[in-house]
Formats: C-alpha cells, structure tokens, sequence
C-alpha cells in the first residue's frame, strides 16, 4: 500500500486532509510534481466523484483557526511552499482537491491576509490543463450552496480589496483579470437547471462612470486589434467582458451608453458629409405615418430605411395631427398601437394559444416573409429607444435571439396542456407502446407532422420517449420555424448590437423589452412627485388617491399607460416609475390631461370625489392626454 494512505489509515483522517496536513506543517516533503504515491491519477475513463469530506474539513479548520500560532503557521507554510508550487501539482484527484480544501482555509483570514494567497491559486485555477480543469468544474458544480457559496465570497472578497488598493498598472489589471476569470468558472459551474446559487450572488458593484469608461475599452479591444507589439497581458482588465458580474441595472446602463455612443457616431458621420461648417442635424429618424393605415405606412418606411437611419433618435408623426415629431409620448403610443395591431390573432403574422395567451410563429403563413424581418427591425427600434412593448410570446423568443436553446419547460409556458402530457410521459411507470399507443406523429397548429421519416409507424417507448420529446421540442421551436425566425432575428439585430444584448440573460432581455407586472401600487403612490402648489397633503391629491385605490386593475393599468405611456412596469420595478403631478388651470370641469414624455399629468384641483372620479375615468377610456406631451 502507497506510504500516503498507508499513514491516513494509521491516524484515522482521510489521505486528502492528511496531504494538505503535511503539506503545510512538513513543508511539502512529497514531490507533488510526480505520480508517486498517489492514487487514482486522472485518466479519460476515471470517475469524477468528490470523495473530500467538506463539513470535516471546515470543522478541524474552524479548530485550528482557534489558535493563532497555528493559523500563523500554516499561512507561512501556504505562502512559501504550497500555494507557490500549485502549478507543479500532477493530475491525481488526490492532489485536485486541494483546490476545494484550500479555499475554506482561506475564507477564515482576514481579507488583507488572504489577498495574496487567493491570486496565487487564483492563477494555478487558470492554468489548469483541460482535464484537471474539467474536473475541477465538475466538483464546483456538485458542490452544495454553503461551500460553493465560500469559493465565490472568497474571489469576490480578493477583488473588493483589490479595488479598494487599485493603481491604474499592468499588475493590478492582471490580478483582476486573474480573479475575474475563476469567479467566470465557478459562474458557468453553477449554471445548471437548477442552479446552486442565485445569479445576484456573482454581481460586483460598479459605478457608473467607471461603466462609461469600460465600456469604451470594450468597444476599442473589440473594433481594433491589438498591435503587434502588445501582448494580450498589456490589455486593462474589461468587465464588460464578464458581464456575469453586472446587475440587471448595470446592464441597462451599459446598453445606454452603447446607444449613445452609436447616435453619436451618427452625428460625426452627419457632419462629415456636410458641405458647409455649423451645427451637424440631430441624430432623427423620424417615422411619419397615418392612423388609418398604420401598419402598411411603418413597414414601407422601415423597409426604405438604411441602417444609419435605424440607429438614430427614433421620432413619431401622425399625419394630420398636431403633435411634434420629437414627442416621447408620441412614441409610446406608436409601439403601443402598432404591436397591438401586428400582434391581433385576425392579422395572421402569428399563432395564438388560448390556454397560455401566448404567441408563437407559424409553421405555415399567408404573411410575406420579409414582414417578419419588418417586424424584427420593429422591435429591435422600440428596445433602442427604451420603449416597453408588450410581446406575448414564451421565453423561449429571448433564448433564440441570444442563443440559447428552448427546453422542455418553454414548451409547456408555451402550451400547457400538450407540454404537460410530454412531462407525464417522461414520468410514466408502465409500458408506454402497450398502454399510451403513440407514436412518432404529433398534431401541431392543426397540422399531421412526423418528426421523423415514417414516424406515423414509429411507436413512442419507454426506450425512445426522451428522443420522442427532444424532437418535439426541436421541432416547435427550431425546425418548423427557421425560416420566419432567422428573418426576424436579422430584423432585430440590424438595429442592436448582438454582442451587447448578449451581456443579458434571456430573463434579462425579456424584461427589458417587455417590462414586467409586478405592480405595487402603494410603492407607485410614495414615488409620486408634486409641484405647483399640491403635496401629498392637498385635499384633492388625497382624493385622487382614495378614488384610485379603489378602481379594478385594469383601471389602473388604464391610469399607468395614460401617465407613462405603457401599462407595463420597467425592469428595474415600481421605482423606476416616477409620476408628476400638477395642478392645471382649467375648473374642475375639465379632465386631467397627461404628458407622457415627462410621466406629468395636469390635475384640475376637482372638490368632489364623484367629480374627480368621473372625469378620471373619462379620461382613461378616451386615453386623453397621448400626443400631448
């Protein structure tokens, strides 16, 4: 028997904490570069199971910590021989482990202590071969919330100091890239279906003007290539890069920026083609379009338009009508309308499921496919310019555009009855030819398909029923759809930049594009501002509160989109939802009229509930106040 587990059943600890024992009281005696003595080195058919007893592990550190000499000990020994000769460890599992061992030593230190010993592993993680690396992930991803919880504390803490030290050089870039790149590697071992730890757990707090900077480096490294004379190394540490870190806030702003800076560039563009010096025009593009004939005039002028044009200030007109161009109220009520209208079961552009209210693209359709590229350029300008859209359609639309492939559980948001009689087949205890008779044939949007040749005399079994529901889903959201989603798909990117919305989540995006509603309408109420004379105190805002609480919910959806323009909340909550109220000048004969372009509306001081509450509803029901602002 090996000397190692020879003396670890002597003493009655396991080999792996007896190695890291005598690693930092016997100064590494082993050589650790080598095989000997060691079991189980890593082979292509070997077992990745975690054999580490982490609880113990904690509990004797926890012991050890307890007395200061020793915890100065072992940081000596960490400092001059383990943590140095990381890099030199062979790939026994044995010998891994000292990756998940180390970090809940490390955790107990204070953070000053600690900073240089986390860079050190930090850097021996990132140089890890392939399959030692593999291991690694696979041993983070079956790790249980409370220890996988310590390797992300652990990094985070490392950079938080970092930061709090930072000088702008080569070194300190490099540490935080080094940082950076392990805290990516536990990220993408935790994402699983049911993920360890909540995303927010990754987030780093960053201000926003350091985003603005960042996100210029990004754009540079990305649009310009590192010279020949620079290496990888002399690159400043990029967290748009690790867009993992930022919160849904951060990213929001980073998306602002980058729409900034490419109006911006149209305005350079603008100017260098003028003839004669002054001010370049306004970054416009400006959509003049009839009521009547809504949808025809916006995909002609969306078809006629170049990609320039699309990444300016989008401005809306109706003809006939006396509004300002530059009004953002007015393009609310565009995308609110125009949705509306495309989105309607009778225009034909979709499939509609009466169960879920959802929406998803046809297998066969009478609409022009170049509608969908129309209507992907659509959408792409109402996330460009931060108007809320309401999108009925699965989650499974933002996980296409970013790449992502739809699951199981989008098909059943999708279709909860069929997608729900696929989760009990994949459940079923019996036989499944002899009792359930199905076969690889499926009825989909009123149409007989085969999901594989001959598949009507294919029978779903028990063997092949994971096959059965894969190819089903495959088919739903990919195959019978490629075509209609490809165009769409490369109508919305000609107006976004794929590799910043590649920053969010398919959660994320879904949020930002569609809002969410989670309304709280006391939190609508304290974010309320006043000016001209009213304050939560005058009588009739203390009227107009009681009369609105009062009112359904979808009078109050009404009041929302008559005051901002969308009866969806942002992203970032009830918050972000700040409404002005001001009195108007008229008597209380008159309705409130709203400026949706600045979330104010004009309040008539009214003297009388039922006034107040009759003329409110009058003027939600007739959505006065759109085009005003």
């Amino acid at each position: 028997m090996p000397f190692g587990p020879c003396l670890s059943h002597f003493l009655g600890i396991p080999s792996w904490l007896l190695i890291f024992v005598v690693l930092c009281f016997y100064f590494c005696r082993c050589d650790w570069s080598s095989d000997a003595g060691l079991e189980e080195p890593l082979s292509e058919g070997s077992t990745t199971s975690l054999d580490v007893d982490l609880q113990l592990v904690r509990k004797i550190f926890e012991q050890l910590t307890r007395n200061h000499w020793i915890t100065v000990k072992i940081v000596s020994c960490l400092r001059e021989k383990l943590i140095p000769s990381l890099s030199t460890i062979c790939s026994h599992k044995e010998a891994l482990a000292i990756y998940l061992i180390l970090p809940e030593f490390l955790v107990m230190l204070d953070a000053q202590t600690s900073l240089p010993l986390v860079l050190t592993l930090a850097d021996a993680v990132n140089n890890l071969n392939e399959k030692s690396e593999k291991i690694l992930r696979e041993w983070w991803s079956s790790l249980q919330e409370d220890y996988l919880i310590k390797h992300v504390q652990m990094i985070k803490t490392a950079l938080h100091i970092l930061f709090e030290r930072w000088t702008d050089t080569q070194l300190m870039h490099q540490n935080a890239k080094s940082l950076l790149q392990v805290l990516k590697r536990l990220y993408k071992a935790n994402l699983k279906p049911y993920q360890t730890l909540p995303l927010s757990e990754f987030y780093i707090t960053i201000f926003l003007d350091y985003l603005y900077k960042d996100l210029t480096f990004w754009h540079i490294k990305h649009r310009t290539p590192i010279p020949e004379n620079e290496t990888e190394e002399a690159v400043p540490v990029i967290f748009c890069e690790f867009p993992f870190v930022l919160n849904l806030a951060s990213k929001i702003q980073v998306f602002r920026f980058d729409t900034i800076i490419k109006k911006v560039a149209s305005v350079i563009k603008d100017a260098s083609m003028q003839q004669e010096p002054g001010i370049p025009p306004l970054p416009i593009f400006n959509l003049k379009v009839r009521r009547e004939t809504l949808i025809e005039d916006t995909l002609r002028k969306l078809h006629l338009a170049d990609d320039s044009e699309l990444r300016k200030e989008l401005t809306v007109e109706f003809v006939g009508e006396n509004t300002s161009g530059k009004v953002g109220g007015v393009r609310k009520e565009f995308f609110l309308h125009v949705f509306e209208k495309m989105l309607h079961p009778e225009y034909g552009m979709f499939a509609y499921n009466e169960e879920s209210k959802l929406m998803w693209f046809p297998t066969h359709t009478s609409v022009e496919t170049k509608n969908y590229f129309l209507f992907g350029i659509l959408c792409g300008l109402a996330i460009y310019n931060y108007c809320l859209v309401h999108l009925p359609f699965p989650l499974a639309l933002f996980k296409k555009l970013l790449g992502k492939k739809p699951l199981l559980e989008d098909f059943i948001e999708l279709d909860p009855v069929f997608g729900k009689s696929l989760q009990y087949l994949l459940s079923y205890e019996y036989d499944v030819e002899k009792y359930l008779n199905m076969s690889f044939s499926v009825s989909w949007q009123n149409q007989q398909k085969d999901l594989v040749p001959d598949g009507e005399n294919e029978p779903v079994t028990n063997a092949n029923r994971k096959r059965f529901v894969d190819t089903l889903v495959n088919y739903v959201f990919n195959e019978s759809v490629e075509m209609l989603f490809n165009e769409f798909r490369r109508g919305f990117y000609k107006v976004c930049d794929q590799e910043i919305l590649e920053f969010f989540t398919p959660q994320e995006l879904m949020a930002v594009m569609v809002g969410n509603t989670d309304y709280d309408w006391q939190r609508l109420q304290q974010n309320t501002l006043y000016d001209g004379g009213y304050s939560p105190s005058h009588p009739t805002i203390i009227m107009f509160w009681n009369v609105f609480h009062d009112l359904p919910l979808n009078k109050k959806k009404d009041f929302l989109l008559f005051a901002t323009g969308s009866d969806r909340i942002p992203p970032l909550g009830m918050d972000a939802v700040r409404i002005i109220f001001v009195p108007s000048k008229g008597s209380d004969f008159y309705m409130p009229e709203a400026y949706t372009c600045y979330d104010m509306i004009q309040l008539p001081t009214y003297t009388t509930v039922e006034r107040l509450k009759e003329r409110l509803l009058m003027a939600l029901s007739r959505h006065c106040g759109f085009g005003i602002g």
